[in-house]
């Protein structure tokens, strides 16, 4: 009995305070775990529930799905006392949780070495930060050696080639002479002999894991953000296939785009849809009538 009491009281509590979040912060609030700390004294957590709803164009079917982070803040509260959160903090958490969300989203897109080629391959604007890539691995391959005047070259050419030769050595796919010559590392001479028949294969693979390693320089510091979008599209259909178990789903592009508002920042559809047709004649998507497929 005294259990039964106890529990209702503090279930009595909690409604209360999931009311009163609802009140003043909205739906997307609420109580998760509450502890009796004893004097008529709790210790609350709270919950980021962001609801939406989706629609598979195959099974014509309406999927309500949530963006859920757990235990986002935590504070001692009396019963007696009205609720009065920080936001700035809770909104900093929120924002933090996101962050980690997208960075998850991308290590797994830019780990997919297939797709990061096609749109490095496909997409117009991408295509100088591949050739860049491009011209040094080939000279490797043909020459096994780069002489220090003609690194000094590209250079001279583009003050950005030093950045891209340091990626490739960081990369370990190449190192510098005693002479100051760039030469092929083992691990490239490995992967040259993998792909022995077609050595573009090798280049294109060394190129994905350089990108894998080194994506936020890459897109920020060498000032290649172009690719960024489309990573962001890709990203989204990965969140529906991984995270929300819809594995066969064919999703409308108005929906897509309302998964891509809600995990990151709101942009122009048409330039999202622009985005999406890239990928599309990449063929990273596949399209039947308005339903985008992965």
């Amino acid at each position: 009995m005294t259990t039964q009491l106890i529990d209702s009281r503090m279930e009595n509590f909690k409604q209360t305070l999931n009311h009163q979040a609802i009140k003043r912060y909205g739906i997307k609030l609420n109580v998760g775990e509450i502890k009796e700390l004893g004097s008529n004294k709790y210790k609350v957590t709270f919950n980021y529930n962001k609801m939406f709803s989706i629609v598979d164009d195959h099974s014509k079917t309406v999927f309500v799905r949530n963006i859920y982070f757990k235990n986002i803040y935590g504070t001692d509260i009396n019963a007696d006392e009205e609720l009065s959160l920080p936001l700035g903090e809770i909104n900093k958490s929120i924002n933090d949780e996101f962050i980690d969300l997208r960075q998850n989203l991308f290590q797994k897109v830019i780990a997919d070495k297939k797709i990061i080629i096609r749109i490095l391959k496909t997409i117009h604007t991408t295509s100088a930060f591949l050739n860049k890539f491009y011209t040094i691995l080939n000279d490797l391959f043909y020459c096994d050696k780069i002489p220090k005047s003609k690194i000094n070259n590209y250079i001279e050419s583009d003050k950005k080639y030093s950045k891209y030769i340091k990626l490739i050595i960081d990369s370990e796919f190449a190192e510098y002479t005693k002479d100051g010559d760039l030469k092929a590392s083992n691990k490239f001479k490995l992967l040259l002999e993998e792909h022995k028949k077609e050595p573009n294969l090798a280049v294109e693979e060394a190129i994905s894991e350089i990108l894998s390693q080194h994506y936020e320089y890459i897109v920020y510091e060498l000032g290649i953000k172009h690719i960024k979008p489309y990573v962001n599209i890709i990203a989204c259909m990965y969140y529906l296939k991984e995270n929300m178990k819809l594995s066969k789903i064919s999703i409308n592009i108005n929906s897509l785009y309302k998964i891509y508002e809600n995990i990151f920042n709101k942009g122009s559809f048409i330039k999202f849809q622009e985005k999406i047709n890239s990928l599309i004649m990449s063929g990273v998507f596949s399209r039947t009538d308005n339903a985008i497929m992965l």
